[in-house]
């Protein structure tokens, strides 16, 4: 067992090292060449795989080492599917935001499938699995954490989704294989299928490594075991008044949230990068908190803000900032900073989303009661996900600045 334990960290480390080789590739041909492995196995089960690939599709990348990849994906789904059940290997042609081609490869079996509060462990190394599909562990728990460096070290994604039966793991690879370099987590607190694929693959794109959860409690779990270097993604108005609970909890880490809004197809039509978050009443020991914040963060004052919020709370927003010596300018191309309330209406959003500013440091209020209702709207401007990403990439807390784990 020891040998064994050596001979698969050896294998990890190396890639790391290695320059992978770039050649095109069938997809097609990759899967069926990797299935005739498994031929023996899949008919002791009596499985039938399902294979949908375009006959043309080629890839560019080490064809070697992603078989190898590849191989601990559909070993789980043969270990893990029941006798005469179905494995589904879809590959499908994507372009990002950016036009840039990208292809997606999902397996899918009809297990017993992943409990939701280990999807965040999966790809831990020595994880075995305990209570994950068997009652009993089984391997050396390696075989993911492989896959995922793998994919990681093409440029790619590599994540588990929420699904309704059996396991469903997805790898997003570019075209062309990209440069490897350190991607930043994003969590994303997700419970809708097509969701979580549409936001898991925009983030992926944008080279950071999005690992989806399945609800803010299990976040807040995960969070708790490993609260440092990461950034948050959840549509607060899905997860009603539990996202204003969840935020107040995790408020001492000052983590950059992108909150969004999405249709269960998919659909993104709102956006916005918070760098800092108001969770409280509006008062002047509030706003002055807030400014203490920036201050730590940014080592300077702002000057001026821009607010848009309710009606109701936008007077008391202004007499409040200018107290604290900030004005209150009109247009958000003008300030220094931004000041967002996210209980404002359908018809105000969609006025407000093309007008904010890139590279400018935004707080956003969050109601203590929640939200209220917002059904999503018309689906946004690439350009719009893509400034409020890096909004929250700009403006993030080095670790040492980090108030401390939560208790």
């Amino acid at each position: 067992m020891l040998g064994l334990i050596i001979e698969e960290l050896r294998k990890t480390a190396s890639y790391t090292r290695e320059k992978f080789l770039e050649s095109p590739f069938s997809f097609k041909a990759l899967l069926e060449s990797l299935l005739a492995r498994f031929r023996s196995r899949i008919q002791e089960k009596g499985l039938k795989v399902v294979v949908e690939a375009p006959e043309n599709l080629e890839g560019r990348g080490d064809p070697v080492r992603l078989k190898e990849a590849f191989h601990q994906l559909l070993s789980n789904a043969v270990k893990f599917s029941p006798p005469g059940g179905n494995i589904y290997l879809q590959v499908q042609p994507l372009e990002d935001l950016r036009g840039r081609k990208w292809i997606s490869v999902e397996v899918r079996e009809e297990g017993p499938g992943i409990p939701p509060e280990l999807t965040f462990r999966i790809f831990e190394p020595f994880f075995q699995g305990k209570s994950l599909y068997t009652a009993k562990p089984q391997g050396l728990g390696l075989g993911l954490p492989l896959a995922r460096d793998l994919i990681e070290a093409h440029g790619g994604a590599l994540l588990s989704l929420p699904s309704t039966k059996g396991a469903r793991l997805v790898v997003f690879l570019s075209e062309t294989l990209l440069q490897r370099r350190p991607a930043p987590e994003i969590l994303v607190s997700e419970n809708r299928p097509e969701v979580a694929w549409r936001v898991a693959f925009l983030f992926a794109t944008e080279g950071l490594r999005p690992i989806v959860i399945p609800g803010l409690a299990l976040l807040y779990q995960h969070l708790h075991q490993d609260p440092y270097e990461k950034l948050l993604a959840l549509d607060p108005w899905e997860a009603g008044p539990a996202a204003s609970t969840f935020l107040r909890k995790v408020s001492s880490l000052r983590l950059p949230v992108l909150f969004y809004r999405a249709s269960s197809e998919g659909r993104i039509s709102l956006a916005l990068g918070a760098n800092f978050l108001s969770l409280a009443p509006l008062s002047f020991p509030g706003v002055r908190r807030l400014l203490q914040s920036y201050l730590e963060l940014l080592e300077m004052r702002p000057s001026s803000i821009f607010l848009a919020r309710r009606p109701h709370l936008l007077r008391k927003a202004r007499r409040l900032v200018k107290a604290l010596g900030i004005e209150p300018l009109e247009s958000p191309l003008e300030a220094e900073t931004l000041g967002i309330d996210l209980g404002l209406p359908a018809e105000e959003w969609l006025t407000l989303l093309p007008l904010l500013p890139p590279a400018k440091p935004l707080f956003a209020h969050l109601d203590q009661k929640g939200l209220l209702p917002l059904e999503p709207f018309q689906e946004i401007p690439p350009e719009v996900f893509l400034r409020e990403i890096s909004r929250i990439l700009a403006f993030r807390e080095p670790e040492v600045g980090r108030t401390g784990p939560l208790t």
